[in-house]
């Protein structure tokens, strides 16, 4: 009786299994492939590419603003929120609630 409610379950898996194959994996085994290979000819060129790339002014400049984006605006979104949110709070204060 286990082993019928097990192969019930496989068989209730399969399609979500196939999806994420289908939809995840393979596109990420390809990226994998395609990093490691020349865009032209798909030879292997090894780590050439991440060197290209981590050379190249525009990524670095475009990393840079990522970053500088990160650090500033992410902490400073709740800040400001919670200056808003003072602010509503203490202008509701004054008039009530409508």
């Amino acid at each position: 009786m286990m082993k019928k409610n097990v192969w019930k379950g496989v068989f209730f898996l399969l399609p979500s299994m196939a999806g994420v194959s289908i939809f995840v994996l393979l596109p990420f085994l390809d990226v994998l492939r395609r990093a490691f290979t020349s865009a032209i000819g798909g030879q292997f060129v090894g780590i050439s590419n991440f060197q290209s790339v981590l050379t190249n002014d525009a990524f670095r400049q475009a990393a840079g603003n990522s970053i500088r984006f990160t650090v500033i605006c992410i902490p400073s979104a709740p800040a400001v929120l919670a200056g808003l949110k003072s602010l509503d709070s203490a202008h509701r204060k004054k008039r009530g609630i409508l």
